[in-house]
């Protein structure tokens, strides 16, 4: 599978979040079809990602969260020469609200201050869990609300966290 880094979550230690391997492997697409049905069970049709088309791409990587049921959220992060982009975060309804998301962030941050670069993200301004969580990862509010950002009413807010913090 890919590296793991077992993680303590709010005392369970059942959780694990892993990186998906750079070259894809049969394992690899097993892993990618069961985060593709985590992601359709979550998001409108119109947010869903094809996670096979974004896991092959060149500057993309895919962390995921499993616990003993099996896989239970991912973030997909895309690492470029000006920083990290925090591109999708998903954790399944169940296990919402015990950190999972904030570890899968937190990771992405620890691999950007090793790399000398900041992070960022585009979160819907009504998604007040996500912002939340982004908050308590050090991530804060940059440059003004853009409005229609996701579609017609859905208002979009650009955070960053910067490597010197």
């Amino acid at each position: 599978m890919g590296r793991r880094v077992s993680q303590d979550i709010d005392g369970d230690t059942d959780i694990t979040i892993s990186v998906l391997p750079d070259k894809l492997k049969r394992s690899a697409n097993e892993i990618l079809n069961v985060i593709q049905s985590l992601e359709r069970r979550n998001f409108p049709t119109s947010e869903c990602l094809s996670i096979l088309t974004e896991a092959s791409k060149r500057n993309t990587q895919l962390l995921y969260a499993t616990s003993t049921s099996g896989i239970v959220g991912y973030l997909i992060y895309i690492n470029n020469t000006s920083g990290l982009r925090i591109h999708k975060v998903c954790v399944a309804e169940g296990y919402r609200r015990q950190g999972i998301a904030s570890r899968m962030v937190r990771q992405v941050c620890e691999i950007a201050q090793k790399a000398g670069k900041d992070v960022d993200l585009w979160v819907d301004e009504a998604r007040t869990p996500a912002r939340q969580c982004y908050a308590t990862c050090a991530f804060s509010q940059v440059g003004d609300v853009i409005l229609d950002y996701y579609g017609p009413g859905r208002n979009g807010i650009r955070m960053i966290w910067t490597s010197s913090d």
